[in-house]
C-alpha cells in the first residue's frame, strides 16, 4: 500500500469498521471513495467522536456523518497554496486530480521531507548537501 492509500477508505462502510481501520492505520482522517476510487467525502476521529456521542450505532454507515464539504487541492499546488492551507488549521490535506482521484497527500508534520524529495527530484544527490530549515514559518534553503 503506497502511503497515500492508507488513508482511503470505501464510502459503503460501517461507522465502526471506519474506527477501527483509522486506529490500525494510526490516522486521525480518512478520506471516503465511491466505486471509482474518487474521493467524496472525509472523516474525522472528531466525527465518529460525536457521532457515537450523539447516540449514532457503530452500525450505521458512515456515510452519514461524512463532511462532503472538505478541504482538497488540485494536484500540483504550489507551496503557498499548502501552506496558506496549513494555516486554516488543516494538518492532512489531500491532492486531487481532475477525475478526484487521490494522487498525494500533504502533511503539515512532513511537509519539509515533502520539500527535500521535490528538490532531490530536481537536482539531483546535489540537494543532500542542503539544509531545509525545518520552522512551518520559515521554511527556507541555506
Amino acid at each position: 500500500m503506497k502511503s497515500e492509500e492508507k488513508y482511503l477508505i470505501s464510502a459503503k462502510v460501517r461507522l465502526g469498521d471506519v474506527d477501527k481501520i483509522m486506529r490500525e492505520r494510526k490516522i486521525k482522517i480518512t478520506f471516503l471513495i465511491d466505486y471509482n476510487s474518487r474521493v467524496i467525502a472525509s472523516v474525522s476521529e472528531g466525527d465518529i467522536r460525536r457521532a457515537i456521542l450523539s447516540g449514532k450505532n457503530v452500525d450505521s454507515p458512515v456515510e452519514e456523518i461524512s463532511n462532503s464539504d472538505f478541504v482538497w487541492l488540485n494536484a500540483n499546488p504550489s507551496r503557498e497554496t499548502i501552506l496558506k492551507k496549513f494555516d486554516q488549521k488543516i494538518n492532512i490535506i489531500p491532492i486531487l486530480d481532475k477525475t478526484r482521484r487521490l494522487v498525494d497527500i500533504a502533511n503539515k508534520d512532513f511537509f519539509p521531507a515533502q520539500i527535500e524529495k521535490r528538490l532531490f527530484a530536481i537536482i539531483g544527490e546535489n540537494a543532500g548537501y542542503l539544509h531545509i530549515a525545518r520552522s512551518r514559518n520559515d521554511q527556507v534553503i541555506t
